[in-house]
């Protein structure tokens, strides 16, 4: 019972105790991920976090009681929550875990993984002997480098998961700067080394050296250097010159270098915050690049020249062209000691060094107290790898046996609503559309909507481009990109832009789309410093129709492509099937649309001018009355629009459809027979006229030859017919000109002759003949140039149609009349059938077939 009381007052006080434990000691976490790991004897090394709020946990594995396992479990915590396992196989490179985990040494050895961009990790092995090596792995589990650096810094750019840089100091001259950028192909990393080598008479002071990423591209560093002078013998000493140098590394350009800050006096001294505060001190704060530092007038040997007060501390203010905007004297830094890392929409985090409470302090901008977190777990050597700058939240790691958890903080530094919070830039302040809202889309009008972005503060335009995706699966795909100088964006009431959006880059509806800017989409007004944009991922919005799109008949299309040399061989080879396929895998993610709709013809039309062809599709109604696909027309009309707009989305990436003619665009396909209706009317009514004239002449005069009506319509519309064909179809391919024009020129040379022979033999020969001629002469005249195209013309001279005396020439001699007649079949090889082989072939090879070569079709058979 005593024993019962006992636990029964220890329950109570510790109750009491929590109860009245302040809330603010012991803050409660956002949330908590907790994790069960199936190995045993993990052993945390080291963590670090992305830009973008991931977390890197670096895990070693006893194997035994005397060594450990050759493999590095790292563990990747995405932000949503996702553990990412990924191992890494040391087996070749046996030296690289430390040796001395083993031993009594093991506090002289590390392990410490390094975040770089997304994707990659640095692991830096240091031994009980100093030495430092260095491994560069990816997610996949390959090691990618090796590298062994002594005094190195890594930067990663803000918003850029496409390169990174590492920096290394050799004997206080020698500055190396290696940049590491994923290759075309995402599979490797290319690596480019430039070198900056100090003045003959300076020296790096204390290895201060903090390079840091531009917005506009490219890589800087802060340097401290010391010029040693001439000794002088009054004072007995040597003067020094103390300065500070902003060194940029271009990926083009050789380094160039600006003078921020320049100290002379002989006693006094310039000393980087980052070498009392332990953290780092240079970063972007919306407009420009912010460094802090101490001019002392003791040197630093003193350990008691932060008690003497006889120091300057500034913070300096400059722009990525090295300008210096702004220098603060004796700033009112609350306690040298504190260990303080800056924020990414200003401020600080950190510790007093001097006080062992776990206690964390925010300051803001001008250090100002906002936040005081009493937390357990951190270690305050790695603060900086603990805190989620963008997400302005500190995690802080737990590991018991096989089960570790992670629980996230708040340094609520700024209010949750805020833009620059949401959008995760210190420049927005707000946009349209807003981060996950719903817009409508017209089903009826192509005007293109206006997407703005406010900032807080005067901009102008400038060559970043803004960037529209649509998130389809794991996948994102480009819907449209525009440069700010592009004539699709505005500037307005100087801190807003407006860019235009083509209805074609929302195409569908009920999906997820994200805008990504550029860093240097915009610039500032007042010093053309560049903005930070806004990530990928983080502003994003879906779509809707305002009224449901009405289902529509299949349609079929037309297109011309302008191909290059080597294109345009193969799709007129064996190839040809195989860029076609091509083409619509292409077509059918730029739409994008279901492939089973989308129905690529194989035949082509050669235009054989400038390597142009046209080709046609079938676009085919929806399977499915989900809502989500739109209409036949509307496709056609994005794909049009995608066409004549490609310079701003997927189709200039597209192997094939960066081909596409932007003056043709997309265009309906019309069935032949709706869109030559009236002319097929015509011709009917020209069928009955004809019938009706014959039957006229057959009233009029019975004995009369009355159907050579028709023989003078054919002749003479087939000659029209021929010439037009040569003008308007046969000059699109150029073989086909140049046979179509000796198919009508050598028939009418030889007829031309086979008539003027005729005609003079029977002038000759024939005396009544001769003597009608010479009543008719314009007849003969007439009849002279249609016999040109037919020779077999000359016997309607005496067809005696409807008894007109025109048509009642005498009949022509039997020796002319079998010239005529084998001038005739000769006609039917030398001029009919090459037609007509040159009609079906042009009818196959057609994919906009017209009335013209239709109706020389019709005249040749």
């Amino acid at each position: 019972m005593v024993i019962l009381n006992k636990t029964l007052w220890f329950l109570v006080i510790i109750l009491l105790s929590l109860i009245l434990t302040p809330a603010s000691k012991f803050p409660t976490a956002l949330k908590s991920i907790s994790n069960h790991e199936d190995l045993p004897d993990l052993r945390l090394d080291g963590s670090d976090t992305y830009n973008n709020g991931t977390i890197l946990l670096l895990f070693t594995q006893k194997y035994n009681k005397t060594r450990y396992n050759t493999i590095i479990h790292l563990r990747i915590i995405l932000n949503d929550e996702t553990i990412y396992p990924v191992e890494i196989d040391c087996s070749s490179q046996p030296d690289f875990i430390p040796k001395c985990k083993k031993s009594k040494d093991s506090d002289a050895c590390s392990l410490t993984p390094k975040a770089l961009i997304e994707g990659y990790v640095l692991i830096e092995s240091i031994d009980k002997s100093n030495r430092k090596k260095q491994m560069i792995v990816s997610w996949d589990n390959k090691i990618d480098s090796i590298l062994e650096l002594d005094e190195y810094k890594i930067t990663v750019p803000l918003n850029s998961n496409q390169d990174f840089s590492i920096m290394e100091l050799k004997n206080n001259k020698t500055l190396v700067w290696s940049k590491f950028t994923i290759d075309q192909n995402n599979v490797s990393l290319k690596r480019e080394d430039k070198i900056y080598n100090v003045p003959n008479n300076k020296i790096i002071i204390h290895n201060f050296f903090d390079p840091f990423s531009l917005v506009e591209g490219g890589y800087a560093a802060i340097v401290f250097m010391r010029t040693e002078l001439i000794y002088n013998k009054e004072f007995k000493n040597k003067n020094s010159i103390d300065e500070i140098y902003v060194i940029y590394f271009e990926d083009i350009l050789p380094h160039q270098q600006f003078l921020l800050h320049s100290s002379s006096s002989e006693k006094s001294e310039l000393i980087s915050v980052a070498f009392l505060r332990g953290g780092c001190v240079s970063f972007f704060d919306g407009s420009g690049y912010t460094y802090d530092f101490i001019e002392t007038f003791n040197k630093i040997e003193s350990s008691n020249f932060l008690k003497s007060g006889s120091y300057n501390t500034f913070r300096i203010h400059f722009l990525s062209n090295g300008a210096v905007t702004l220098i603060n004297i004796n700033l009112n830094i609350t306690d040298i000691d504190f260990v303080a890392t800056p924020l990414f929409y200003g401020g600080y985090i950190g510790q007093y060094s001097k006080r062992n409470d776990k206690s964390l302090v925010v300051l803001d901008s001008n250090n100002n107290v906002k936040n005081e977190l009493h937390l357990p777990f951190y270690d305050s050597e790695k603060l900086k790898s603990f805190v989620m700058q963008k997400q302005l939240y500190i995690w802080l790691f737990n590991c018991s046996d096989q089960m570790w958890n992670i629980n996230y903080y708040s340094l609520d530094l700024i209010d949750d609503y805020d833009s620059r919070y949401i959008y995760q830039n210190p420049s927005i302040n707000g946009t349209y559309p807003k981060i996950n809202e719903t817009i409508k889309i017209s089903s009826t009008s192509r005007k293109q909507i206006d997407f703005i972005i406010n900032y807080n503060r005067p901009i102008m335009l400038f060559y970043g481009n803004i960037t529209l995706y649509q998130y389809l699966d794991d996948d994102i795909i480009l819907r449209q990109r525009v440069s700010g100088r592009s004539d699709l964006c505005r500037l307005f009431n100087e801190t807003a832009v407006a860019i235009k959006i083509f209805v074609s880059a929302l195409h569908q509806t009920n999906v997820k789309y994200g805008i990504e800017v550029d860093d240097d989409f915009v610039k500032l007004q007042s010093n053309e410093e560049p903005l930070l944009g806004i990530s990928e991922k983080i502003w994003t919005f879906y779509t809707s129709l305002e009224t449901s799109e009405k289902p529509a008949d299949q349609v079929s299309i037309i297109s011309r492509l302008k191909l290059n040399k080597e294109y345009y061989k193969m799709i007129n080879s064996a190839d040809g099937h195989m860029i076609l396929t091509q083409l619509k895998d292409e077509l059918v993610q730029a739409i994008p649309i279901d492939p089973k709709r989308l129905e690529i013809h194989n035949k082509i039309q050669d235009e054989y001018t400038d390597n142009k062809i046209l080709i046609s599709a079938t676009i085919k109604p929806s399977f499915t009355n989900n809502g989500d696909e739109r209409n036949t027309d509307s496709v056609l009309n994005d794909l049009d629009e995608l066409i004549k707009k490609k310079k701003y989305n997927l189709m200039s990436n597209g192997n094939i459809t960066k081909f596409f003619d932007t003056s043709y665009g997309a265009k309906i396909l019309p069935d032949f027979w709706t869109r030559y209706e009236y002319h097929m009317i015509a011709f009917a009514v020209l069928i009955v006229i004809i019938g009706c004239m014959i039957l006229c002449a057959n009233y009029k005069y019975r004995e009369g030859n009355n159907f050579s009506i028709i023989k003078i319509v054919i002749i003479t519309s087939d000659l029209v017919l021929d010439i037009m064909f040569i003008i308007t179809s046969a000059n699109e391919t150029s073989h086909l000109f140049f046979f179509s024009l000796l198919s009508v020129v050598i028939p009418i040379a030889f007829n031309t002759m086979m008539t003027t022979y005729s005609l003079i033999q029977e002038m000759i020969h024939n005396e009544n003949f001769n003597n009608w001629c010479k009543k008719h002469g314009l007849t003969i005249s007439i009849f002279t140039i249609l016999s040109s195209a037919d020779v077999e013309a000359l016997h309607i001279l005496s067809s005696k149609i409807a008894g007109f005396s025109v048509f009642s020439a005498p009949p022509l001699s039997n020796k002319i009349s079998s010239l005529i007649f084998w001038a005739g079949c000769i006609n039917i090889f030398v001029e009919d059938i090459p037609q007509f082989i040159i009609q079906i072939y042009y009818r196959r090879g057609t994919i906009d077939y017209t009335i013209i070569p239709t109706f020389s079709l019709i005249s040749k058979s």
